[in-house]
């Protein structure tokens, strides 16, 4: 995985695209994060999603207004996309174990695409003022892809199976992430 991240760089989309993008990821964020402060079951987790509300309402806010300052062509969505919108409502029919291990792996995969974005339009995107919030906003994307990466190993080790080892229940369970 290391030798791919530098095969290639991922190409900065137009600005209209890249604030599309970063409107519905935030929205995405702020939406699932509310799930996971009021569903999980873990301190860790709520707290985590807890996190993604206030730092992504923030980045949220931050985006609206450079578009308006900087009189930026691009609309911002006030819906999610069709997928992001089967993520939401796939994570809104779990409980317990299965909506944490599903959130958080979630996250991760979501933060992976929000730091490529980032880190594209940083590096090449069309719009100065845009491209220096995406570089100041990159280092929290960062940290929140790690917690979310250390808070996905947290919740796949859950112990569910010394608990129960005489049954196999458990432990498929386990593995159908």
């Amino acid at each position: 995985v290391g030798a791919n991240t530098f095969a290639f760089a991922a190409e900065a989309p137009p600005t209209d695209q890249f604030v599309q993008k970063v409107a519905i990821s935030d929205r995405f964020e702020i939406e699932t994060g509310q799930l996971a402060a009021k569903q999980a079951e873990g301190g860790n987790v709520k707290s985590f999603g807890q996190r993604m509300v206030d730092d992504h309402t923030k980045t949220t806010n931050q985006l609206s207004e450079l578009v308006k300052q900087n009189d930026i062509n691009a609309e911002l969505p006030n819906a999610l996309d069709e997928q992001h919108q089967a993520t939401l409502d796939k994570l809104k029919n779990l409980e317990g174990k299965d909506f944490e291990r599903t959130y958080v792996s979630e996250q991760v995969k979501a933060h992976e695409k929000a730091v490529d974005l980032f880190q594209a339009y940083a590096d090449s995107g069309e719009n100065d003022k845009l491209k220096q919030w995406a570089q100041n906003t990159l280092p929290i994307l960062k940290e929140h892809l790690k917690e979310a990466q250390a808070l996905n190993t947290a919740v796949g080790q859950t112990p569910v199976v010394a608990q129960d080892s005489h049954t196999g229940s458990d432990e498929r369970a386990k593995t159908t992430d």
